[in-house]
């Protein structure tokens, strides 16, 4: 007999005994805590030192200060029935709050009733004399000009059912009620001077509802889900009535303007999945979406229409499969079909278009039609690595326009191969490299015409229609360095090439991002734990443009001289975001916590002659935003049931930003924003809890 194994087997034995009532009691107390959770509430006072247009943007603590605080969450348990009672409320105090009561029985049936308010700032003061902010009857410098804070809210209640049936059914039902109002800020062009604009003010008093209905099944092999969704969105302000005029020179306005009509829709679907053995698995999901927008205008068109009739039906088809026929290889195939039919009828809504002009004074139905399929395969290879191979196509298919401004093709493909390497370098360590290419292209650009029958300009391709091609690379690694520290770094880019028609063509040139990222966190003590990470991105586009244009043998041409070049726009963003945080117990009865975060956003608006070289060059001021944001928090227990928090927040919102600097419409209202914001937050809280 091995001597080690004699003598430590009552060792094993005795120092089981001594720890197994501790790891008992832990368990149990565990349990006690999920059978029947703590219930709480806490209320106090919070303060903000300052006036602010960012921090408060969401939250209502926009206005120097004190504010009410309190948040509560109750829960109770019947044993006898499985039932549970829970409310909870967030907020109270605050503009966005939230109210939340639950009651259910496990296992047989449920119901919920959730409302909240959201709540959005302006983050910009205007200044203007429009009158009437608030309602649909508008007057352009009605009064003197004065600071106006716009904003709105959304108050929003929804009601949930939930009940499982016999027979392995189950039936969902969701029902949302949403109210918003307020004013936003609006504009209005001019008819006897296009580049004036005069300011107005949106009045946003709409209500939108959603129906969502399920019924579902569940067997050993087939799982289903069928159902209803609906949505109604009813605008209660249908125009704008505008009188005044703007400042010198003299702007005349429009006196009617149409607001977002009223506008309905309906869904049925159903999807599902079957398993036909162990490893094979297939999908499936058929929807069919009926939209409709026959909300009467505000004056008949010219033809005499006096709605839309906008009509969308929407036709969805989609089916899966996935299967592992080895045991180191797995596949994976779906294709996906849908049919956005536009049967909206056209109609002539205003005439007096000119023969040069682009439009011919008809609305655009504007259908769709795309089917997507892919097709993916994962080999197990020797020495850990695992290979991911596939391929996505994509066809979409558009309905032509008779008369336009931009280049238009009405098919177009694109086709995109990704091959992933990923393998588990050791226990603690694992990475994957992943490429995929993408090419689209398409149908030859139609040659547009103007509303005469003449040749239009056709050489900007917009973004969705261009010939591109796009190679993206993505790294990821994660690494338990030890038990207490664990790292994460990810980094992937793309670029993209857009191929020209011709060497004339504008538009979008070429494309670059960029991302890095890294993520820490590691625990000092049970007590305590840390975390950092640090972020990057960096996107980058370039463009061409030509300032006039002429017809040349036919065909439309820049000039290309120095009176009138071609530009290039080359625009970037750079984003440089990191933050650090730290909890922990300084005493059995203080916990502590702290998080910082600090980011940097560069805008950059470069312009540049490319034809001819010699031509002048400029550009527009660098835009640079820095938001810094510091959360701390110390929590004491002053007995089992009771304690107090405090809660202390500084941010900073700091920015160059010249788009709104000393802008001006034409009625002479001029918008104001705060270019460094700092804000103190201070708040304390008792709560207190029960079971």
């Amino acid at each position: 007999m091995d001597t080690h194994t004699r003598y430590n087997f009552p060792l094993a034995v005795a120092l089981l005994a001594a720890f197994w009532p501790a790891a008992q009691a832990a368990d149990e107390a565990e349990v006690a805590r999920l059978i029947k959770p703590e219930s709480t509430v806490s209320l106090g006072v919070g303060y903000v030192d300052s006036n602010n247009q960012r921090f408060g943007q969401y939250n209502g603590l926009n206005q120097r200060g004190a504010y009410g605080l309190l948040d509560a969450e109750a829960v109770q348990r019947d044993d006898e029935t499985g039932t549970w009672l829970k409310f909870s409320a967030r907020n109270l105090g605050l503009d966005d709050r939230e109210l939340r009561f639950e009651q259910q029985r496990q296992g047989d049936w449920g119901y919920s009733i959730d409302y909240s308010q959201i709540p959005r700032f302006n983050p910009l003061t205007v200044n203007t004399g429009l009158t009437g902010i608030g309602t649909p009857n508008l007057t352009l410098n009605g009064g003197p000009k004065q600071n106006v804070q716009l904003e709105t809210e959304r108050k929003r209640t929804t009601f949930g059912f939930d009940k499982l049936l016999p027979g392995g059914f189950d039936f969902q039902l969701r029902l949302r009620n949403e109210d918003k109002d307020g004013a936003r800020m609006y504009g209005q062009g001019t008819d006897n001077a296009p580049a004036a604009i005069n300011f107005l003010a949106d009045p946003i008093h709409q209500n939108t509802r959603q129906l969502d209905a399920t019924l579902g099944y569940t067997g050993e092999r087939l799982q289903l889900s069928g159902g209803y969704y609906g949505t109604w969105f009813d605008n209660q302000n249908t125009s704008l009535n505008i009188t005044g005029t703007g400042v010198a020179p003299s702007v005349a306005v429009f006196s009617l303007m149409t607001l977002p009509p009223d506008n309905q829709s309906h869904q049925v679907y159903l999807s599902g999945g079957y398993g036909f053995t162990p490893t094979t698995r297939g999908t499936f999901k058929i929807a069919y979406t009926h939209q409709t927008q026959d909300d009467t205008f505000v004056l008949p068109s010219a033809g005499g229409q006096t709605n839309l009739g906008g009509r969308l039906d929407t036709t969805l088809l989609q089916m899966g499969l996935t299967s592992r026929p080895m045991p180191k290889l797995s596949v994976l195939a779906n294709v996906r079909y849908e049919d956005r039919d536009d049967k909206t009828p056209v109609f002539v809504y205003f005439t007096g278009a000119t023969a040069t002009s682009t439009l011919d004074g008809t609305n655009e139905p504007r259908s769709l039609r795309s089917i997507t399929g892919k097709l993916e395969a994962s080999y197990m290879l020797p020495m850990g690595f695992r290979f991911t191979g596939g391929a996505n196509y994509e066809v979409r298919q558009r309905n032509e326009i008779a008369v336009r401004s931009l280049g238009f093709r009405d098919e177009t493909n694109e086709i995109a191969f990704r091959a992933e390497l990923r393998r588990s370098i050791s226990e603690t360590v694992t990475g994957a490299l992943a490429y995929i290419r993408s090419d689209r292209y398409g149908s030859p650009f139609l040659t547009n015409l103007r509303n005469g029958g003449t040749l239009g300009s056709n050489f900007i391709a917009p973004l969705y229609l261009a010939n591109r091609v796009e190679d993206k690379v993505r790294l990821t690694t994660n690494w338990e360095a030890t038990e207490k520290l664990s790292l994460q770094f990810v980094v992937d880019g793309a670029r993209d090439a857009y191929n020209s028609r011709t060497a004339q063509e504008l538009g979008m040139r070429s494309g670059k991002v960029e991302n890095y990222s890294a993520d820490a966190a590691y625990a000092f003590s049970e007590k305590w734990q840390a975390t950092a990470w640090y972020s990057r991105n960096d996107t980058h586009s370039q463009q061409a443009d030509c300032a006039d244009a002429a017809i040349v043998g036919g065909v439309y041409v820049c000039p290309a001289s120095a009176a009138s070049p071609v530009w290039a726009a080359e625009l970037s963003n750079v984003a440089d975001s990191f933050g650090i945080g730290l909890r922990g117990k300084l005493t059995g009865k203080l916990n502590v916590g702290a998080n910082f975060q600090y980011s940097t956003i560069r805008d950059r608006y470069l312009v540049s002659a490319l034809n001819p070289t010699t031509a002048a060059t400029g550009s527009t001021p660098d835009i640079t935003t820095r938001l810094t944001n510091l959360k701390v928090f110390a929590k004491y227990a002053l007995r089992k049931n009771m304690g107090v928090r405090f809660d202390y927040i500084r941010d900073q919102f700091k920015t160059d930003d010249w788009t709104w600097t000393n802008f001006l419409y034409s009625d002479g209202t001029t918008v104001i924003q705060n270019p460094n914001q700092i804000v103190n937050f201070f708040g304390m809280t008792v709560y207190f809890t029960w079971q």
